[in-house]
């Protein structure tokens, strides 16, 4: 992800690029401090201001989180990817351990432990 480039978020399953009836304008009121909100969280992703609030609205009436489609901030992002590769680096050294030391039983486990812990992890959204 780029961070000078603007992400661009999925679509709400209940919005359809090429709707098949023709979209109505509608009157929607803001205050100047709202509508300034609203400009700039649709800057951030790339998109017009109809169609961030249109996204908007449609998320929450589908029943979908309002975070859902929320992309990854870049410094978010690649903490992950670091976080990540600290830790294959070190489970790969546990793991050469445990194998020359014949604890083939302890690193089946520790996998199945791991299993346990992704699936709940998952599982809570």
């Amino acid at each position: 992800m780029n961070p000078n480039t603007p992400s661009r978020t999925r679509r709400p399953a209940g919005i359809n690029k090429n709707p098949p009836d023709a979209r109505t304008p509608r009157a929607v009121r803001f205050s100047e401090s709202e509508w300034q909100q609203v400009r700039t969280a649709a800057s951030k992703r790339g998109i017009s201001f109809g169609s961030f609030v249109r996204e908007a609205a449609m998320t929450l009436a589908s029943g979908q989180s309002e975070n859902a489609y929320a992309p990854l901030s870049p410094g978010i992002e690649r903490l992950i990817k670091q976080t990540f590769r600290y830790t294959f680096v070190l489970a790969s050294i546990k793991r050469d351990e445990l194998v020359r030391d014949q604890r083939d039983q302890d690193i089946d486990n520790a996998i199945d432990l791991a299993r346990i812990a992704q699936d709940e992890l998952l599982s809570s959204h």
